[in-house]
């Protein structure tokens, strides 16, 4: 292999440094012509500097004067440099490939680059700084991933009509936030702009583990007119606002540009459907933006997916409202929406169990354009958290469900590698801790938490993530307490309202009680007189 040497990062290392410049300047270009060449090319200038240096400093100690002596000192040190940045490159790349294995098992099937991560498990090997668990569930995940890219488009469509997955078409942030669009772009085939979109395929079982925030935004707005939902712009101003704020996010979901609008083809249409009978999985996997403005609350789908993205799911596979550390929703207001509209979006949609949902979005006054998407939504959303159970625990059952989790959601703070390992965790466990049970168990939960290879901060973070969880708790103790105590204040005013009305109407009835008891004293006294023969005459 040709190359120069020594390269310049190893000249540094020489010792004295006034050789550095000449071994620059007669730097060779075949490593294996070193032994031959280097001492011809360098004796003269290494001799001339030796002289000079003599001539400085005087003579050096004995057997330690003669120019061959230096180089062969100098040859060590280059060598011996060289030796350490190999080992350095290649630890470094040692160190690519785990973070690449570790990245795999936290991430979805389809989001894994099977060629890559099949790359990285032959390189990591048998690295005992990688938990051989970890390997395992990178090895079982790329199973997956080859298996579902043999997936037929049968097997797809007969996958998302019995709601286990569903293919969705997405933008890519990177190309759209290049694009120079003021507004939403309309809908077109992958074939058509491959470069802008692409297809994704999401199970039930990751969007249930929510591994699709980190990677995947979907957007929530409403049309602002029938056909066309953003005239002003006003709402990708927002959209690419938040993807330059957050470039962690690769793929985007909008579905005027990423679902067949207009006319469509048989093909389409089915496209369509499917993808409206899968919204719930979508808007529960992924990262949302709300486009918030005065009419959001008013629709049938943005209170829906508003809702979806209120919810999470623990790790014994339960539907809940999400935590507000946990929450995956980014609310951004537009047109004349503000922080009071956004304060009531909250208060509506952050608390709700499917059945009251249910029974709100029912109601007349939610409307839809077609009454079909309601109708078709509604029972969904009835039997969300059945549906989330039973796909859990099919997924805990087929091995699908990995034990692994990402530090941005957390269901349960409190256990630690040790519990849920159910034996003492070795400092290199980063990855996999522990598959997920099927029921929740009285000393042992379950605790899946993402690898970081390259801080190794995994202890520190369930410590934070710990601390965080008591906090909110405090948190949400002290808020109940000050509700308690409003609750108290607001009676006692109420009492103390009462009583001053009692009091004023009990006054109000003395004084008038007196008023007639003096009236009828003073015509008692009158008829006295009359009685004596003191009238009013005399």
């Amino acid at each position: 292999m040709v190359e120069v040497f020594p390269p310049p990062e190893l000249i540094e290392a020489l010792e004295p440094p006034e050789c550095r410049a000449a071994f620059a300047r007669r730097a060779i270009t075949h490593t294996n012509e070193y032994y031959a060449a280097f001492s011809h090319n360098l004796m003269q200038t290494v001799d001339k500097l030796v002289k000079e240096h003599r001539q400085q400093h005087g003579n050096p100690p004995k057997g330690q004067d003669t120019p061959d002596r230096l180089i062969l000192t100098q040859r060590r040190q280059l060598l011996l440099a060289r030796s350490q940045s190999a080992n350095r490159s290649k630890g470094s790349s040692a160190t690519a490939a785990v973070a690449v294995v570790e990245s795999a098992v936290t991430s979805p099937v389809s989001l894994v680059d099977a060629e890559r991560l099949e790359e990285a498990i032959d390189d990591v090997g048998d690295d005992p700084k990688l938990d051989p668990r970890v390997v395992a569930a990178a090895k079982r995940k790329l199973e997956r991933a080859r298996a579902q890219s043999k997936c037929t488009i049968t097997e797809k469509l007969a996958a998302a009509r019995a709601g286990k997955a569903c293919e969705f078409q997405f933008m890519r942030a990177k190309v759209l936030l290049e694009r120079d669009y003021k507004s939403a772009p309309m809908h077109k085939s992958v074939e058509d702009d491959s470069e802008l979109y692409t297809m994704l395929y999401l199970s039930s079982a990751e969007c249930c583990q929510h591994m699709f925030r980190d990677k995947v935004l979907a957007v929530s707005h409403r049309w602002d007119r029938p056909e066309e939902p953003d005239p002003t712009g006003a709402q990708m101003k927002a959209i690419k606002r938040m993807l330059r704020a957050n470039p962690q996010y690769e793929y985007m979901w909008l579905d005027y540009s990423c679902a067949p609008q207009g006319e469509r083809t048989p093909q389409q249409q089915e496209l369509f459907s499917l993808t409206l009978e899968n919204m719930d999985f979508l808007f529960l996997g992924a990262s949302v933006l709300i486009l918030l403005d005065m009419s959001y609350m008013s629709r049938f789908w943005t209170q829906f997916e508003a809702w979806m993205a209120f919810q999470e799911v623990d790790s014994h596979g339960v539907l809940r409202c999400a935590q507000v550390a946990n929450r995956r929703c980014t609310i951004e207001c537009i047109h004349n929406a503000n922080e009071y509209t956004k304060l009531g979006l909250i208060d509506m949609w952050s608390n709700k169990t499917p059945e009251e949902a249910y029974n709100i979005l029912k109601s007349e006054d939610v409307s839809v354009t077609n009454k079909k998407d309601k109708e078709l939504q509604l029972p969904i959303i009835q039997t969300f958290k059945e549906s989330v159970q039973k796909t859990w625990r099919a997924a805990v059952e087929s091995g699908e469900m990995e034990a692994v989790l990402s530090p941005s959601r957390r269901p349960s703070f409190k256990a630690d590698t040790e519990t849920a390992l159910g034996e003492p965790a070795s400092p290199s466990v980063k990855g996999v801790l522990a598959r997920p049970q099927l029921a929740p168990s009285s000393s042992v939960s379950t605790v899946r938490f993402e690898a970081d290879s390259s801080t190794g901060q995994g202890a520190m973070l369930m410590k934070a993530f710990d601390t965080i969880e008591q906090l909110s708790q405090q948190l949400a103790q002290a808020n109940a307490e000050v509700l308690q105590a409003n609750k108290e204040v607001l009676r006692l005013s109420q009492a103390h309202t009462d009583a001053t009305s009692r009091a004023h109407t009990e006054f109000a009835n003395a004084v008038s009680k007196q008023a007639e008891l003096h009236v009828q004293l003073l015509a008692e006294q009158s008829r006295e007189r009359k009685k004596d023969g003191h009238g009013p005459g005399r």
